[in-house]
């Protein structure tokens, strides 16, 4: 059955599930060797198509050796390497002695606190301002290349601020991630080295992890609150209950089982056959009663909230879930069955939890303010910076909206002019390829693109067979 929590937190050690963060960035690399090659499958899950990879690595270990530098992380950043679409990562060496890692570590706590705090009181006070007012211009460059010609000119400033605007962005995601990432392991570490790991606020079975001190971003718990929310007057209403159920061997399925038992034995719906099946609900004019009617209205106002969202991110061609809602769907369906716990009730559990080990924590080092100071300094920094990471990662996709759009109508300009058999075969260049060709006025002598694009996407496309990720939704760069 499809776990609702690993489809949002496919990997507990990262801040945020929309995630740019390489984790081998963030390893202590010595000496002078490289260390080996990792998959980043949080990353690439399935192979990127050529625009993504060159812009992920064009951007990122730029963009990673500065903030290394600015924040003496134990690397000097980290190097990507893209194989048939799949990213491969590992940190770059120190310079000098193994012996600089212990006093680069000092260095980061002392500017790790400042710089992080500062990011924090710039979002809280105009850094929400300052990025939607980025996105606001983006849309008012995009939105006009739908409804009339644009001299080439335009298309190279329009895809450059793009680019831009989403780097500029995004190194603050990669600062806040990384320091949240790094705050979480410092605040595990000192759990341990205190001795308040173990049976805090709870049985000696469950040991006390920073994940217990780290509540979960509104903007991350909202989306499953609210599909959880929509499951529960789906459960209500028969039409909807038939929406999300498989049906096998009859009504209830084998063996004369139940209904309840049917929804939770029956292997998941494709999420193409879950959309297929809401759509023509949805357009049926008869049947939807109030109960349906007040899903279809949740729904919405669900796609208008997180419609913008796509996963993995890195990936520019993958459909926004206003598109091609399948995780979403999968999770709902998962709620429908009842296959996950209420996160509402997780949440509050959390809260408890949580309260309960700060106050073992407190009773325990009662005698040790400088103990107890470190650790709560270090704990709501980490918590402040994962917030701030998800909400910043949360209106990048924004960003990201109109990026791809803006991709999308240069290939739609390209494919008009014969350089490209369809709009989406844009996503099988380059930036500076893509730039090239919308640059090109010349329109009786276009560049010769066409057999590029097509023989990269037949390499993607086998790629994309191969890989273990074959057939899931969202897989293909659709408009």
């Amino acid at each position: 059955m499809y776990a609702p929590r690993h489809a949002i937190h496919s990997d507990p050690g990262s801040p945020i599930p929309w995630s740019w963060l390489p984790a081998a960035w963030l390893e202590p690399a010595r000496g002078r060797r490289h260390r080996p090659w990792r998959p980043e499958w949080r990353l690439a899950p399935r192979p990127l198509t050529p625009y993504s990879a060159s812009v992920l690595a064009q951007v990122l270990p730029r963009l990673a050796a500065r903030i290394s530098k600015e924040l003496a992380l134990p690397s000097a950043g980290v190097e990507l390497d893209i194989r048939q679409g799949y990213v491969f990562a590992r940190p770059l060496p120190l310079r000098g002695p193994d012996r600089w890692l212990p006093l680069r570590a000092a260095l980061h706590g002392l500017r790790a606190g400042r710089l992080g705090w500062d990011l924090v009181r710039w979002w809280d006070g105009q850094g929400t301002r300052a990025l939607l007012a980025d996105i606001g211009e983006l849309r008012l460059r995009v939105v006009p290349l739908d409804r009339r010609p644009a001299e080439p000119r335009e298309w190279t400033r329009v895809l450059e601020r793009c680019l831009e605007v989403w780097s500029q962005h995004l190194d603050r995601v990669l600062r806040a991630e990384a320091l949240a990432a790094l705050g979480r392991l410092q605040l595990q570490a000192l759990l341990e080295a205190f001795g308040v790991a173990e049976g805090a606020g709870g049985p000696a079975a469950r040991p006390v992890t920073a994940d217990d001190l780290l509540p979960v971003p509104a903007v991350e718990a909202e989306i499953d609150q609210r599909l959880w929310h929509m499951a529960t007057v789906a459960r209500q209403d028969p039409a909807l209950r038939q929406v999300f159920t498989p049906r096998e061997n009859g009504p209830y399925g084998a063996d004369g089982a139940t209904e309840d038992e049917a929804a939770r034995q029956a292997a998941p719906l494709p999420a193409g056959e879950l959309h297929r099946r809401l759509s023509r609900l949805a357009a049926d004019p008869g049947r939807p009663g109030d109960r349906t009617r007040e899903f279809l209205s949740l729904w919405n106002q669900f796609l208008e909230r997180f419609g913008h969202l796509a996963w993995p991110p890195a990936e520019l061609a993958a459909p926004a879930w206003a598109e091609e809602p399948a995780t979403a769907l999968q999770i709902l369906a998962a709620h429908v069955a009842g296959a996950g716990p209420n996160p509402v009730a997780e949440e509050v559990n959390a809260r408890r939890r949580r309260q309960a080990i700060l106050a073992t924590i407190e009773a325990r080092l009662g005698q040790r303010r400088v103990d107890r100071l470190r650790l709560e300094e270090t704990r709501r920094l980490a918590e402040a910076m994962r917030r701030v990471a998800s909400e910043l990662g949360y209106h990048l996709l924004l960003i990201r909206l109109w990026w791809r759009r803006a991709v999308l109508l240069a290939g739609r300009e390209l494919a008009a002019r014969g350089c490209l058999a369809t709009a989406e075969d844009v996503w099988f260049l380059t930036p500076d390829e893509v730039l090239k060709a919308v640059a090109s006025a010349d329109s009786a002598h276009p560049p010769d693109l066409l057999s590029t694009a097509t023989g990269r996407r037949r390499e993607w496309e086998r790629a994309l067979r191969d890989s273990p990720l074959a057939g899931t939704a969202g897989s293909r760069p659709e408009t």
